[in-house]
């Protein structure tokens, strides 16, 4: 996603977990434009799927942990 955003784009961040929080903060390193819509969260479903593997809404929701103060 980053490579086809350094195409004079921007990196667009609708939510995202850790894999989304990591070419988040590259596009930014490489002076990349970029654009967060944390209001976004992960589909109910696949959420308590995850949550019921022990996982916490911090790790879930990683973009939203970082730029928000509640998730």
């Amino acid at each position: 996603m980053v490579y086809a955003a350094s195409k004079n784009g921007c990196f667009l961040s609708f939510g995202g977990g850790s894999v989304t929080l990591s070419e988040l903060e590259e596009a930014a390193g490489k002076g990349i434009k970029t654009k967060i819509f944390p209001e976004f969260l992960p589909d109910p479903i696949n959420l308590d799927g995850k949550l019921a593997q022990g996982k916490t809404m911090a790790e879930i929701c990683s973009i939203q942990t970082k730029y928000t103060k509640e998730i």
